[in-house]
């Protein structure tokens, strides 16, 4: 649960681009959405709305002497299509917009694609029932409705399937309205021209923009979670990544860190200096704890550790910590107090906040018993698995 989810140690203050697999944190719908607070209400709503109007447009056609009117057949079908978009408007209200716009989950890129494909050809069905062709011309430029849904919702392949598809009925129906013979061929050109710079205008543009908005919003909530100093988490992040990773019924621990007489370090060298010092630990612990856990700053000099670790591993790493050597300063040693709390086999579900707090908490006081104790060492403490 926890591989790959740090940050290089100041690979902001470096320019460097953040650790590949540590966006993945960033991939989660929910977690995106509950820190941006988007409100995915009135988008479902419109795209429902939007759906029955073009239902509506569909009844109207049925009048029209051009459309459907007179052909019990042709008026059927087009009711019937008309009709669908009922349920279909239901189910879209009930969808959660945000999560597919952010995900990459295939499960939920089905619900837009099956939604694009109804409506493409739903569209095309009822233009190709039209008594006049020039009426089912001028009925393509409702393709930018869909389209504008699939810049924002589809990915790179569905979504040049609707631009080929939607290109080649818009063409086509120019075409049959030309040889029609019923609207001069300047007037074809320019309502296919129309509806074609409608159709891919919109997915060309919208889909920029989703796209560059997706960008802002990952740099954004990745600098909300990251602290700016040393490149970790940060407390907010940290607390996150920690609580949809406990691994249900597997061991876990919870793990701080805090620098020895790091007051005195400040007083003594400078903030330049004891920011070098936290940026040097920070680095180091990353190293040390590697794919197996999270390393984030809880702030000042106190960093936390997650990982899904038994009390075994739990205490080989506190040790491995306390061993590290910081060079920062050559005539002094920089020396680091370590406070673990182990779950075996706890029953906590996952994403449970409460969790994570009450052991960042245990991991606390055997942090002040390891002070106690005289600094420089650690203690390993067993968390209640219930």
């Amino acid at each position: 649960m926890f591989v790959d989810q740090n940050r290089s140690a100041g690979a902001d203050n470096l320019g460097e681009e953040p650790h590949p697999a540590r966006t993945a944190a960033y991939d989660d719908p929910l977690h995106v959405l509950d820190q941006i607070e988007i409100s995915e209400r009135l988008p479902r709503y419109g795209i429902a709305g939007l759906t029955l109007v073009v239902g509506l447009v569909g009844l109207i056609a049925t009048t029209a002497p051009d459309g459907a009117a007179g052909s019990p057949a042709r008026v059927a079908a087009i009711v019937f299509l008309s009709a669908s978009t009922v349920p279909v408007a239901v189910v879209m209200a009930r969808v959660h917009l945000g999560s597919i716009w952010w995900s990459e989950q295939p499960s939920l890129r089905s619900v837009n694609i099956a939604f694009v494909v109804y409506a493409d050809l739903g569209l095309t069905a009822a233009f190709a029932t039209f008594q006049n062709p020039v009426m089912g011309l001028h009925g393509t430029a409702l393709f930018a409705v869909v389209s504008g849904y699939v810049a924002h919702f589809l990915r790179a392949r569905p979504m040049l399937w609707h631009v080929v598809f939607t290109t080649a009925i818009i063409i086509g129906l120019g075409v049959r309205s030309a040889l029609s013979g019923n609207l001069a061929l300047p007037s074809v050109l320019y309502a296919t021209m129309v509806s074609l710079a409608a159709a891919n205008g919109t997915v060309v543009l919208l889909t920029i923009f989703s796209s560059e908005s997706k960008k802002a919003l990952r740099l954004q909530i990745e600098s909300a979670n990251t602290d700016p100093l040393t490149g970790v988490l940060n407390r907010r992040g940290f607390h996150y990544i920690a609580t949809v990773g406990v691994p249900q019924g597997k061991p876990f621990t919870v793990a701080v860190v805090d620098i020895d007489n790091y007051k005195d370090v400040n007083d003594r060298y400078g903030h330049a200096v004891g920011d070098a010092v936290l940026t040097q630990v920070a680095s180091m612990l990353v190293e040390v704890v590697g794919d197996n856990g999270v390393v984030g700053r809880l702030g000042g000099d106190e960093f936390a550790i997650a990982g899904a670790l038994d009390k075994a591993a739990a205490i080989g790493l506190a040790n491995r910590i306390r061993r590290l050597r910081f060079d920062v300063i050559t005539e002094r040693r920089i020396t680091v107090s370590v406070g673990a709390v182990v779950y075996e086999g706890h029953t906590h579900p996952t994403g449970d906040e409460t969790f994570v707090d009450t052991a960042i908490r245990a991991a606390d006081r055997a942090l002040f018993e390891a002070k106690n104790a005289g600094r420089d060492t650690y203690r390993v403490i067993s968390g209640s698995s219930s």
